[in-house]
């Protein structure tokens, strides 16, 4: 059986074309394919920019099938972006505690002595943050005369003790804390606050980049990976910095309970649930 004139070799394109008028985009190919005797063994399909030039229609309807993945992967970079914007204002506030922002604390320590026959009724209150402490003004009355003395707060610094003059300007005498009931050694570790607010606020300006636009309208797979693998790095000095807060509140609670006798009480602080708020947002988005 005779082959038709189009797969014949030599045939005429012009003539093929003038069979039927071309309604998509295979009969405007139909020049394009090669013999029967190549189909058979080595299967050909045309690129891609030619069924684009010759069939417009096509390529959007391709398009249009991923718009939905699309758009969900511009959605969840968003939201990630929000997510790491909110654990890095967190970590922030948490790394300026007392003494820069007195309304964020780790711990709240509290003098309440015995009232002596003389009829001296001193009370106290000191907050403890990163970077030092803060006491407030006592107010001490003797006989019916009120004598007070002015708030004061240590300088930002890094590693801080229970010294004496804490114990001194809370009023509180007759007591023997032990060195190591709080020491700079221990406080040091607090410098992980301001790491993880460093780590989280550069996964925050990397994650930007993932929303941009994009000539295929996709994300972008290199600010993709850089941000989960900083984003895992910051989960895991925050998570380290909660553990050490947790530890070390609670076993200063316990020295300074069972060694001031009931006179000094310690109740744990606003900083410890705060930073507890971005390393679940970061972990959301890792997983």
């Amino acid at each position: 059986m005779a082959l038709p004139s189009l797969f014949r070799a030599g045939g005429d394109a012009t003539a093929a074309s003038r069979l039927a008028p071309p309604t998509c985009f295979t009969s405007r190919l139909r020049f394009l394919t090669p013999p029967l005797a190549l189909r058979s063994y080595t299967p050909w399909h045309p690129p891609l920019t030619a069924l684009s030039s010759f069939c417009p229609r096509r390529l959007h309807l391709q398009r249009d099938v991923h718009a939905p993945s699309l758009y969900k992967s511009k959605m969840l970079a968003a939201l990630t972006s929000l997510l790491l914007l909110a654990a890095f204002i967190l970590l922030l506030l948490v790394s300026l505690s007392v003494p820069i922002i007195k309304s964020i604390f780790l711990f709240h320590l509290t003098a309440h002595p015995a009232s002596s026959v003389s009829g001296v009724s001193p009370s106290g209150n000191a907050w403890f943050g990163v970077w030092g402490y803060c006491v407030s003004p006592v107010d001490v009355s003797i006989l019916g005369t009120n004598i007070g003395t002015t708030a004061q707060c240590s300088s930002p610094q890094l590693g801080y003790d229970l010294n004496n003059s804490i114990l001194s300007a809370l009023q509180v005498s007759g007591i023997n804390l032990s060195s190591g009931t709080i020491s700079r050694a221990v406080t040091a570790l607090l410098v992980l606050h301001p790491i993880a607010c460093g780590l989280a606020f550069l996964t925050w300006v990397i994650s930007l980049f993932m929303i941009r636009r994009r000539p295929d309208g996709g994300i972008s797979r290199s600010a993709s990976i850089c941000t989960l693998t900083i984003g895992f790095l910051s989960m895991l000095v925050t998570t380290v910095a909660f553990l050490a807060d947790v530890i070390f509140v609670a076993v200063v609670r316990d020295r300074v309970q069972n060694e001031s006798n009931g006179i000094l009480t310690l109740t744990w602080g606003n900083a410890v649930r705060v930073i507890l708020s971005p390393k679940c947002d970061i972990s959301a988005m890792i997983d």
